[in-house]
């Protein structure tokens, strides 16, 4: 029980991750656009 919580922390926080990487891309294509 405690192992599937401790993988699914490390998988979220993965994810949290690349969804930061994501939304930075996406803002500096959105400000690219407006110039």
């Amino acid at each position: 029980m405690i192992n599937l919580v401790c993988e699914d922390a490390l998988v979220f926080s993965e994810s949290t991750l690349w969804m930061k990487r994501l939304i930075i891309l996406i803002n500096g294509v959105m400000q690219s656009l407006e110039l």
